[in-house]
């Protein structure tokens, strides 16, 4: 690994979730005569060669809300390039995102040359969310709508995403420093979808 431009370290990896997770599951194998999974490549051939098994266990350990049913785990209609996981569960990606921090811990922090530093907790972060989404819903967005912006890559524009995430509504944006040919081929395209 002499090529890899960081390398956690053992106290950072051990502070993980992931890590956490796996250590959990691995107690559960060894409890009932299954091998431990003790790298990233015993993980991933484990999703690989049992792919049920795999995605149930993300689902649990991750603690992702959901609603909906579990079952199928895979839909068995699909190929392997056209799966779908867990076709009956629906999720809050911004719900799911925004619930594990607590109130007061750092979810952002932006360095701008007009603004400095900035930073957004947990709290400020879900209350901007909440409101903007509030304001897209009042006017009409509704899931499955686009919403483009024309916005730098800051704070507002990851609260931007996350609103219409909260809706089912579809974002997507562009930096100013674009140009309009680059605009009109980004936003155009996208509009014909």
């Amino acid at each position: 690994m002499a090529d890899a431009s960081f390398i956690p370290s053992t106290e950072s990896i051990e502070s993980s979730r992931l890590f956490e997770a796996l250590s959990a599951l691995n107690s559960t194998r060894a409890s009932e005569g299954i091998t431990p999974l003790e790298t990233y490549r015993d993980l991933y051939t484990w999703s690989v060669e049992a792919p049920e098994e795999f995605w149930r266990w993300a689902l649990h350990s991750l603690e992702l809300s959901c609603e909906g049913q579990e079952d199928p785990v895979i839909d068995a209609s699909a190929t392997t390039l056209g799966a779908r996981f867990f076709p009956n569960l629906k999720l809050n990606f911004t719900d799911n995102l925004l619930k594990h921090g607590a109130p007061d811990q750092t979810a952002i922090i932006a360095l701008s040359e007009a603004r400095g530093l900035t930073t957004r907790t947990y709290k400020e972060l879900s209350d901007e969310v909440d409101a903007l989404a509030y304001y897209l819903h009042a006017i009409g967005i509704q899931p499955g709508d686009r919403v483009a912006g024309l916005t730098s890559n800051s704070p507002e524009a990851v609260v931007s995403l996350l609103a219409c995430a909260a809706i089912g509504a579809v974002f997507t944006s562009a930096s100013p420093e674009f140009g309009m040919d680059a605009l009109e081929a980004r936003f155009g395209k996208w509009s014909h979808a």
